[in-house]
């Protein structure tokens, strides 16, 4: 009888012990807290159950800062892909457009042999920002804001897929008022 009552507290330990356990697995597989209660008289055990949750909460918000990282990398990489096959429409529509027409004044051909290297600095513009993201990501780099004229910008943009434009009969409207 004294063996029997000595083992009852172990057991629930024991007990405890494997709830637990079988917590530590869910939280690893689904993230969360220990829903469980430990009792207070396995001060120990409950320590621990307290330890793994806050561990499981942690993971859950790493998880969530991972999710919003990759979807941050998911949109950049869209981004800079589109950015990238813009300037290579230009280039190729421009090249094609060398290629094909005989006795294209000196005028056109500089302004399209002007355009295809415009787009060829931006495709390395895209690339430097690139790899000057990954660096600043790696907190290797620190950015220098500043002041630039928004009106230059667009107009820049607008004269870099004209051509593409132009080819698909799209006009274009400013209204800088």
């Amino acid at each position: 009888a004294g063996y029997l009552a000595a083992m009852i507290p172990l057991m629930k330990v024991y007990s405890g012990m494997e709830k637990l356990n079988s917590e530590c697995a869910e939280i690893t597989e689904k993230g969360g807290a220990v829903r469980g209660q430990y009792d207070e008289h396995l001060s120990c055990l409950g320590r621990l159950a307290y330890s793994v949750s806050r561990l499981g909460e942690r993971m859950m918000f790493l998880t969530g800062k991972l999710t919003a990282e990759r979807d941050f990398l998911r949109e950049f990489l869209s981004d800079f892909s589109h950015q990238l096959k813009n300037s290579l429409a230009v280039i190729r529509l421009n090249n094609d457009i060398l290629d094909s027409m005989d006795g294209l004044t000196e005028e056109k051909t500089v302004q399209l042999s002007d355009e295809i290297n415009e787009s060829i600095d931006d495709m390395e513009s895209l690339i430097f920002s690139a790899l000057r993201l990954a660096k600043l990501n790696a907190g290797a780099v620190e950015y220098e804001m500043k002041p630039g004229n928004l009106r230059n910008l667009c107009e820049k943009s607008i004269q870099k897929i004209q051509p593409v434009f132009e080819s698909r009969s799209i006009n274009i409207v400013r209204d800088y008022s």
